[in-house]
C-alpha cells in the first residue's frame, strides 16, 4: 500500500496481456459497490490512464475456484476482442492474492476495464425524466451496440438497465455503454446469480420461462433465440426507461381492472402465460410500433438489430422527435424481491 497525496492506494502489476509484460495499477477510491463485489477507479501509472477494476469474490471451495477462474478467463477471453463505442472496453483480468492468507479463504478476481465516468441507466431513469429525443439516443446506442455484438456471433443474455450506464453532456445529450459483460459465454444459461439481481426477472424473454433456450438445438439455433431473447429484453430497458422505474406488468383482476404485479414470481408466471409488460397507448406510435417489434411473443417474429436500427423510430429526424411528447413516468417500480 502506498499513500499518494493524501489518498491510500493499493498497487498491482497487472498483465495487460498474454504476455509476460507487467502493467503496475494503482487502486483508488471505491465507485460501486455490485451484488459481486467491489468496482474501484484505478489509474495505470505508465500511460496514466483512468481505469474501472471490478474486484470479484472467489468465495467457493478450493477445488471449484480452478473451475471458476477458468470460467472467468474464457469469458475475458472473448469480451477482450470487442470493441465498440456502446460497449464498455475490457483491458485485463487476473487473479489476485489480495486478503488471501489460506487456500480456503475466498480469493479475489480482477477484471480491469476503461472507467466510464457516469451511473447506471436504471439509476438515472430513477432521479431523471428523459426526453423524446434523448431516448431516441439512448436506445440508438443500445441498438448499435448490441448489433456490434449479434454480428460477432454473441448473444448478451442479460440486457437491462441495471447493466447499461449512462452520462449527460452539458447540452443533455446521452452517452450510453452496455455492460454486464462478463458471462456472455453463459448467455444461454444465466439463471444462477444474475437471478438473484433485483429486476433481473423483469428483462426475461418467455421463451427463457419456458426454458426453450435450454432445449436439444444446434448451436447456432441456440445462439440465435439467444440474441431474440435480448431484443424482448430491449423492448423492456425502453419502457424501463419511459417509466422511470421498472417495466411494468398488470393483469386483469376479474372484475375490470388491471392489478399490478409486484413480485418476480407473478410476473414470471403472467409473461410465461402469455402476457406482455405494458405499453402507454400515449406514447408516439414510432415508439409503440418499436417496443412492439422487439416484445412479439414468438422469437421468431421479433425484428433482430439490424432490422430494428432502420426503424422509423431511430430513423425519424432530430426535428420530428423533438416535438414529440412522452408521458409523465411511472416510477412505481415491482418490488423485485429476488425469489425465483
Amino acid at each position: 500500500m502506498l499513500m499518494i497525496h493524501g489518498t491510500l492506494v493499493a498497487v498491482y502489476d497487472i498483465d495487460s496481456s498474454h504476455k509476460s509484460t507487467k502493467i503496475p495499477v494503482e487502486l483508488r477510491e471505491v465507485v460501486f459497490n455490485g451484488v459481486h463485489g467491489l468496482i474501484y477507479k484505478g489509474v495505470l501509472t505508465k500511460s496514466n490512464e483512468c481505469v474501472a477494476v471490478k474486484h470479484i469474490q472467489l468465495d467457493v471451495p478450493q477445488q471449484q475456484r480452478d473451475s471458476q477462474i477458468r470460467r472467468l478467463k474464457a469469458n475475458f477471453d472473448f469480451t477482450a476482442n470487442l470493441h465498440h463505442r456502446s460497449l464498455l472496453r475490457q483491458i485485463h483480468h487476473q487473479e489476485s492474492q489480495q486478503g488471501r492468507n489460506a487456500d480456503d479463504e475466498p480469493g479475489i478476481y480482477e477484471v480491469i476495464t476503461e472507467f466510464f465516468q457516469g451511473g447506471i441507466l436504471h439509476d438515472f431513469v430513477s432521479t431523471n425524466t428523459v426526453s423524446a429525443l434523448q431516448l431516441q439516443d439512448i436506445v440508438g446506442q443500445i441498438v448499435a451496440g448490441l448489433d456490434y455484438l449479434h454480428g460477432q456471433n454473441y448473444a448478451h443474455g442479460d440486457v437491462r438497465g441495471a447493466n447499461i450506464m449512462i452520462s449527460v453532456d452539458g447540452l443533455g445529450s446521452p452517452r450510453v455503454k452496455i455492460t454486464g459483460m462478463g458471462h456472455i459465454t453463459d448467455a444461454l444459461d444465466r439463471g444462477g446469480e444474475a437471478a438473484s439481481e433485483r429486476g433481473y426477472m423483469l428483462f426475461v424473454p418467455p421463451e427463457r420461462i419456458r426454458l426453450e433456450c435450454t432445449a436439444p438445438a444446434s448451436p447456432e439455433k441456440s445462439r440465435k433465440l439467444a440474441m431474440r431473447g435480448d431484443v424482448w429484453s430491449l423492448g423492456c430497458v425502453v419502457l424501463e426507461v419511459i417509466n422511470g422505474g421498472w417495466p411494468a406488468f398488470y393483469e386483469d383482476d376479474g372484475e375490470g381492472d388491471r392489478r399490478l404485479l409486484t413480485k418476480d414470481v407473478p410476473v414470471l408466471i403472467f409473461v410465461g402465460n402469455g402476457g406482455v409488460p405494458d405499453v402507454s397507448p400515449l406514447l408516439p406510435v414510432e415508439i409503440q410500433d418499436f417496443v412492439g417489434k422487439c416484445l412479439s411473443r414468438n422469437p421468431r417474429d421479433r425484428w433482430m438489430t439490424k432490422d430494428l436500427k432502420g426503424h422509423q423510430f431511430l430513423q425519424c429526424s432530430r426535428d420530428v422527435v423533438a416535438q414529440w411528447t412522452l408521458p409523465p413516468p411511472n416510477r412505481q417500480e415491482a418490488d423485485c424481491s429476488r425469489v425465483l
